[in-house]
């Protein structure tokens, strides 16, 4: 009970109380639902807050010998500056461990790998591993207790032990290796072999080259789908996405790219693959299923390494030419946020998308 400014006493019970509280909550949710659209709740969202990066993206920074993450952050990515780590020279390719712990980066000029231990906020050094000469793709086992690096310079590929941080096996492969990617059981491995117009099969038990598969001029990068039924290879020097059958071991079809050089990434369930042109300034986007191109996206000049985020919703470009990583909202296939990246950004790499 409680009195009222005219002195009329008001009996109020609890219930009644809660019963209009009730009603006021209810009224507000259909304001919104009546305010709010077809992007429902993110519609009243800020712009950069849907936008933010749900997990940290990894960049090398080649001319400023450099390794980044760009951070999760509720901000958006525009509110949360890239942490930079100085590194070796020429840095170029980068990989990350599936929980984002690990990240190793090649110093091409340096004939070595950095490593990296990642606790969520900042990179902190943990060592360096010579390899092979002028390395350059590097990929970080399923499992995590290995990684490989193609080198140019000697034709080979290191198989590092990350447990013992050593050299275990020196595997040639032929002329200019330049990238590598595991199979999803971590068993085998496929090298593009720039300098032989080739795919190099790695039986990873054996440590030795198994198979050959004749590609197109220049196979420069490469990704394959989490079924390990599709290998996708781009051709630096014809400009054409080859497409591997990987239980035949064959070239099976080719696309039309951009001009390259190229980056490729299969997205994380596998529908699609996206491929940069270093050359030009658009994405193309491929539908895996129909083996087909079924978009492109304008990011800017010199895009290079891409990577999808593991929920498939956001694409993570470095645009070289500008300095910047863009961020593609994969559903619209429109860029959603340029974020500075000085230093030449170079490569990419996501947790949980190796």
């Amino acid at each position: 009970m409680r009195r009222s400014q005219s002195g009329v006493r008001l009996n109020v019970s609890p219930a009644l109380v809660l019963l209009l509280l009730a009603a006021a909550a209810l009224a507000v949710l259909a304001w919104m639902h009546g305010h709010m659209g077809p992007g429902g709740m993110k519609g009243l969202m800020p712009e950069a807050m849907r936008r933010s990066p749900t997990v940290p993206v990894f960049a090398t920074l080649r001319s400023a010998g450099a390794v980044a993450a760009l951070l999760p952050s509720p901000s958006g990515p525009q509110g949360q500056p890239l942490h930079r780590r100085p590194a070796g020279q020429a840095m170029t390719y980068v990989s990350a461990s599936r929980d984002g712990r690990l990240v190793l980066a090649t110093a091409s000029a340096e004939d070595s790998i950095y490593a990296f231990a990642f606790d969520g906020r900042s990179l902190e050094p943990l060592r360096t591993v010579e390899v092979g000469q002028t390395p350059k793709g590097v990929k970080v086992a399923p499992d995590g207790s290995t990684a490989l690096v193609a080198n140019e310079g000697s034709g080979s590929v290191s198989l590092i032990d990350l447990t013992q941080w050593t050299v275990v096996a020196e595997i040639p492969v032929g002329e200019v290796p330049h990238n590598v990617v595991f199979s999803p059981d971590g068993s085998t491995a496929y090298v593009t072999v720039q300098g032989a117009d080739k795919v190099a099969v790695l039986d990873l038990a054996k440590g030795e080259v198994v198979a050959e598969i004749p590609v197109g001029k220049g196979p420069h990068n490469l990704d394959i789908t989490p079924d390990g039924r599709w290998l996708f290879v781009a051709n630096k020097d014809n400009d054409e996405l080859a497409v591997i059958n990987v239980e035949a071991r064959r070239v099976v079809k080719t696309l039309p790219l951009s001009r390259g050089h190229h980056g490729v990434d299969v997205s994380p369930d596998g529908a699609r693959v996206y491929v940069s042109g270093i050359g030009g300034e658009v994405v193309t986007v491929v539908d895996v299923q129909a083996l087909e191109i079924i978009g492109q996206v304008e990011v800017g000049p010199g895009p290079h390494g891409l990577r999808t985020s593991p929920d498939g919703r956001r694409l993570y470009v470095a645009v070289s030419g500008r300095n910047e990583i863009v961020v593609v909202d994969t559903q619209t296939l429109e860029v959603e946020e340029h974020v500075p990246a000085e230093g030449f950004p170079f490569w990419l790499a996501v947790p949980g998308n190796p």
